[in-house]
Order: C-alpha cells, then structure tokens, then sequence
C-alpha cells in the first residue's frame, strides 16, 4: 500500500511453515512453486520442490489462456494486438510484451506512447486507463528505447502532471534516466507540489540530469520534508551530490533549518569532504552524530583530527565519544594516547567508554585491522606504532583508576598493567589480599603480579589457594602454580582431598608444566577414573587432559576409558558434561552464542525472544541434569508438553502443520505460527495424523565444545523459578 514515497506491507501473513524455501516462483499452470532446502546448512543433497495451488483458480479460463499466451510467445503479434496486451492481468505477460515491443525498435515508440497516455484502445473497454498497469509498461518501454532514440521520452513530459500519481512518478524516474534535459522545468514543478512518491523519483531526476539551478528547490524539498519521509531526505541529498554545486551546498551548511543541514552534511559525506568536520559542533545532537558517523564511517580522513578532538567533551552522547575514542586511536600520535588516557581516567564518563579507551591503548602496539566501531576492515596506515606511546599516556594514572573505580574499569586498567607494569606494584597485592574486592578484580590483580615478576607473587598465590569465597581466584592461583619451583609437586599437594572445582583447575594446568611427573598423576587419576573413584564434576576435565598428555599410556587410558561407555547409553558420550559446569559461562552461551540462538525459541522468565520452545525460568526445578543434557544434544528424543509438532491432513484436504496445544479426547488447538493463529481442530475431521520433528535441529549441540555444552547444562539447572 502506498506509503509516503514508499509503500507499507498490508495483511501480511505467515503462508507456508516449517520449511526453508531458497526460491519461489509463480508457474504458468497457476501454482505457486516452492524449493525446499530440507535440512539446511549440513547439504544433504537433497531437495523438495512443493507445489501449493487453489483446486478452484487453476481452473479458471484465464490461467489456461495465459499459458498458450506465455507458450506461443509475442514474436509473432503484430504492434496492434501486444499494444492491447500490455494491459493483461498477468505480469508476466505484459512483461513479454514490453521485451518485445521495446526489441522492434523506434516502430514500437507510437505503441508505447499510446499506452502511457491512455490513449490505446482495447476489446475490453479502457482497461489500460482502469488498471494503470498497461500505462506503466508503456512508459518503461519508451524508456528502453531511449538508450539509442533519446527523444522517445519527449512525449512523457507531458505526463509529469497527470492525475495518475505513479504516471507522475514512474515517468520522472523514466526521464531521469534517459537524462532527457527537457524535462527541468516538469521536474522542479513536481518537487514544490508533487505527491511525495512523484517528489522522490523527481528529485533523483534532478540530480541525473545536473542542472545547478534545482539546487534551491531540492533544498526547500528538505525544508519541507523536516526529515518525516526518509526516502525522499535520501533522494535529495543524493540529488544535491550528483548536481556537485559545491559552493551552493556549502552556503546551506549555515541554514537555520536543521533538515537541511543534515541534508547539506549527507551530501558532503557522499563527497568525503572535510567540511563535514564543521557540523561536529552543531546545536542539534542528532546533526553531531551523524558528523561523527560520517567521518568515522566513510572514512574521512582529513576530517578525523576533528572528530579526534571531541573526547575532550564527556557530555557528548556515547556513540559520538566512541568515535572521538578511534579517531584518536586511529590517528595514534602521543597527544592521541595522552587524550585517551586522560579520558579513560575520568570518573565523569560513563564505564563502558573508560574501558574502551583503556582496551584502545591496550592494543596500541598490534591494532586490529577491523575498524573498532564500525566493524569494517580498515588497515591503519603503515607505520611504526611504539607501544612506548601508550605506555607513558596511561603509566601515570593506572594506580589512580585501579584505586578508585568501578569493578569493569578496575579489570580493564589491571590487564593493561599486565603489559606495562603497575607502580607501585604492590597495590596489586593489595588488591588480592582484599577480600571485599570481587573475585574477578582480584584475579587480575593477581596476573598482574604474575606478569611482572613480583616478590609478593609467591605471598598473593598463597592468599588466592586459601580463599573458599572467591572460585575465580582460586583457579588462578592454582594455574600460576605451573610458573613456581617444583610446580608439578604443589598440584600434586592441591589434588589431594581437593574439591571438584579444584581439581578442575590442577588438571587443566597439569599439561602446561608436561614431563614425567605430571603424566604419572594424569596416569594415576585415569586409574581412579577407570575405577569410578573420581568425581563426575572433574571428569571432564582430566579425560581433556589426559587427550594431551604426550605420554602414549596416559592417552591410551582414555581410549580405554571411551571403550567402557554404553552403547545402549544415548547419552554415553555426553555423560561428562553433566555436573560442573560454569553457570556464568553457560548464560552468556545461551543468551549470546549465535552458533546456537537459543534465545531464538527460548525465553528465561521475560528475557528472551522466542515462544516456540517452552520458557525455562523454572527448567531446574522441573527436570534433571539428565533430561536438560538430553533435550540438547538429542531434542527428538522427548519433547516438552505442550510443544509437540504435528503434521494434519483433515477430511477436506487441507494441510496444518504446528504445535499441538490444549488436547482432549475428541480434540486439540494447532499453533499453525504467530500471524496464523491457533486452529481448533476436532479429532473426527482429521484423515491422517502425524508427529513432526521438534524445531530443534538434531545437531543443535554440534557448535559447542564439551566445556562450553557443561556449562550451559550447569546455567539451565540452576534455572529454579
């Protein structure tokens, strides 16, 4: 439905579910056809083409006619009878016409002509002039024979003032790309008092032919528009760009109308020119963005020392100071990393942005090719970045932000430090010893020790082991240990009457000390494990690091240990993945890791997107460890209630496929989608019925790692309502 200069979607439905259609298409027989991918990414290769039609359409005369159409052909009508069919109700076949109307040449130009203004005559009445479709393909055809004959657009001059709005439109947009110059004053008329879709393809016009003279009427459109309709916003400024009246444009940059400076900033972006750096001190905030997002995005660099500068205002929006923080990181001189540093340790700005300008100085030396903001590959020029540079902007104040600030920024400034050093250097021990302080500023502060050697060290691993609140440090503790004299014999100590947790951590640092004596406990717990004398919350972690172990009887233990798993077990290869997992971790795989989309079908309580699966706010309290690892790895082997899928065919013919919902002995409602509704279906209509596979891929679990499958068990258990 027309919208504005646009159109918006009406009665939009949800046609065909539980498919994946790469391509449709409308056949000739009056089906619509349908390639179905079947299972998707894993290429099985197989397919489906499905076919899906109205018993009572497919007989109507006309579809038979339009396949005889369509199979003869138009090559052989004359001018006569294809001017009469441009007005067919089949798109298909006026498109057949207008090809083959438009190959004959200038002949067709009194054809077209007829039918874009209405004037051709057909058995049927003015069906052209009822239905307006025949006048559009009219007016497309003489546009295809402008590309040789430029004058066969002279009769739709005329048409710029119809009272078809499209006409109006669709012949601007014709004349515009025949660059037909004729058309100027038509153009500007319609740009003052045109519809908004007619104004839209007008002002491209404008722009394809350039003539400066549009530009005050392009600039009053802006005006006009006030930035309520994009399309036509968009189709100015791209207007103003091609017509490239360069000091026109620039005397707009000072108007007092805020529509047309974003116009006049949207132009000079498409230029890449540095005078958009004038609009970063704009009154309006949304004006400074987009200044910021020009140059930053495109980029401009002759305009980024500009946008570099802002950082010195922290009352700026935060997308504005993201910006300002990589201009500076991508301009990379001292007083860059001294504006950054300074920023970073400023307690008026917000965390987030202190700690992105601390992660920007820590990637000073080695930058990442893609663009931090934008995301987009965007080399840095070749030179030398000394990381002295950001070393001395960021050395004076780290003790200062460490002291003083909140726990991301604290993180953020410690691992810093790990590169550069802290001074002193003993308010990193400080830190650890404070056991109000959170595990994970601790732990940092504890790698910070490690990292620079300290005689504190030995003192602060000491705090780390006896700390029983603080999991996070106790684990780094324990993997420091692999870096102390006679490590293997210290986690060897630490394995004896450990708690799970610890033994997690002393075998997965046991293969970073390797040698001898760290295979011969790895060998000696495979024994235990072979024995069922090790927790099931460790397993996991020493078969990894058995598989390691370069010690050829250690890994053919847990080859052995593999051979004992029960193939009548359909869980056997997972078992170890049920208890000891990291409920942090797995959140973030549940609510964050793509690969997986959980959240697609899934919510927790209100967080989430999804319906289609149930809501697992009370998952632990309702099922065991068993069932949850189950419902992942294998999600056909038992489906919640309420969520099983069914396939329907009913009495009448027709076909559902949903969610079986609400079922009683004589029926049950089929959630056939969101837009379709629920379907109450009584048991006596139905002819066949059958159970369709969850809309849980079976391979669902294939992208994570065992860690990573433990760990989202390990959150979805402790889900209790």
């Amino acid at each position: 439905k027309p919208h504005g200069a646009s159109f918006t979607m009406e009665d939009r439905q949800q046609f065909v579910w539980q498919i994946l259609p790469t391509d449709v298409e409308f056949g000739t027989d009056g089906g619509f056809y349908a390639a179905d991918w079947t299972n998707g990414w894993e290429r099985p290769n197989k397919g489906r083409i499905y076919r899906f039609f109205d018993e009572e359409v497919v007989k109507r005369p006309i579809v038979a006619a339009t396949k005889i159409l369509l199979a003869e052909g138009m090559e052989k009508r004359d001018g006569r009878e294809l001017g009469t069919l441009l007005a067919h109700v089949d798109q298909r076949v006026r498109q057949e016409v207008q090809l083959e109307l438009a190959d004959r040449g200038e002949a067709s130009i009194p054809v077209f002509t007829s039918a874009a203004t209405g004037a051709l005559k057909t058995g049927a009445g003015s069906i052209v002039m009822r239905h307006g479709l025949g006048r559009l393909h009219g007016i497309w055809g003489l546009g295809q024979l402008a590309r040789k004959t430029p004058e066969a657009v002279k009769p739709l001059v005329a048409l710029l003032s119809d009272a078809d709005e499209e006409v109006r439109a669709q012949s601007a947009k014709v004349l515009g790309d025949a660059h037909f110059t004729g058309a100027y004053e038509g153009l500007v008329g319609l740009l003052k008092d045109g519809p908004p879709r007619a104004a839209f393809f007008a002002a491209q016009a404008l722009g394809k032919i350039g003539n400066k003279a549009a530009v005050p009427a392009i600039l009053d459109l802006l005006a006009r528009n006030a930035d309520k309709d994009a399309f036509i916003r968009h189709a100015c400024f791209t207007a103003l760009a091609a017509i490239n009246d360069r000091p026109a444009v620039l005397a707009a940059a000072t108007s007092e109308n805020a529509s047309v400076r974003l116009g006049v900033l949207e132009t000079l972006r498409r230029w890449e020119s540095p005078e958009a750096a004038k609009f970063l001190n704009d009154s309006e905030p949304k004006i400074v963005l987009e200044a910021a997002r020009a140059i930053a995005g495109v980029p401009i660099d002759a305009a980024r020392p500009a946008l570099a500068a802002m950082i010195v205002n922290p009352a700026l929006s935060d997308p504005v100071l993201r910006r300002a923080i990589n201009a500076n990181f991508r301009e990379g001189h001292v007083e860059n990393a001294q504006a950054i540093a300074t920023f970073g340790a400023n307690p008026k700005v917000a965390d987030a942005l202190r700690v992105e300008a601390i992660d920007a100085l820590a990637e000073w030396e080695k930058p990442s090719i893609r663009d931090h903001v934008m995301g987009m590959i965007s080399p840095l020029p070749e030179k030398t970045r000394n990381p002295k540079i950001a070393a001395d902007a960021m050395k004076p104040l780290l003790a200062g932000i460490v002291a003083n600030s909140g726990d991301s920024v604290r993180i953020a400034a410690l691992g810093m430090a790990e590169k550069i050093g802290l001074e002193p250097l003993d308010s990193a021990y400080d830190l650890v010893a404070d056991a109000k302080l959170s595990s994970e500023v601790r732990t940092a502060a504890l790698k910070v020790l490690a990292a620079q050697n300290s005689p504190k060290l030995k003192a602060a691993l000491k705090v780390g082991l006896l700390d029983g609140k603080s999991p996070a440090l106790r684990r780094e503790a324990i993997r420091l240990q692999t870096t102390q004299p006679e490590a293997v014999a210290k986690l060897d100590a630490i394995l004896t009457g450990a708690s799970p947790a610890d033994q997690q951590a002393v075998f997965s640092a046991l293969p970073l000390v390797g040698g001898v004596a760290a295979d011969a406990i790895l060998g000696a717990w495979m024994d235990k494990l072979l024995a069922g004398k090790v927790p099931a919350a460790s397993t996991l972690d020493l078969l990894e690091a058995a598989a390691r172990s370069k010690s050829d009887a250690v890994v053919a233990k847990v080859k052995q240990y593999d051979l004992h798993r029960k193939p009548e077990d359909n869980l056997s290869p997972w078992r170890e993945c049920l208890e000891g997992g990291d409920a942090v971790a797995g959140r973030r795989i549940f609510f964050e890791k793509q690969e997986v989309s959980c959240v697609r079908c899934h919510m927790v309580g209100k967080e989430g997107g999804g319906n289609v699966g149930p809501n697992l706010v009370d998952l632990g309290k309702r099922q065991p460890r068993d069932y949850i690892l189950e419902s992942i790895v294998q999600p056909n082997a038992k489906i919640a209630a309420g969520f099983e899928s069914a396939g329907v065919k009913l009495n009448d013919g027709k076909f559902l496929v949903g969610v079986v919902k609400n079922e009683t002995e004589t029926g049950f409602e089929l959630d056939t989608g969101a837009e379709a509704g629920i379907v109450k279906i009584q048991k006596t209509d139905i002819k066949s019925r059958k159970p369709a596979p969850s809309p849980m891929p079976d391979d669902i679990a294939k992208p994570l790692t065992k860690q990573e499958l433990r760990n989202l068990v390990e959150y979805l258990a402790l889900l209790k309502g």
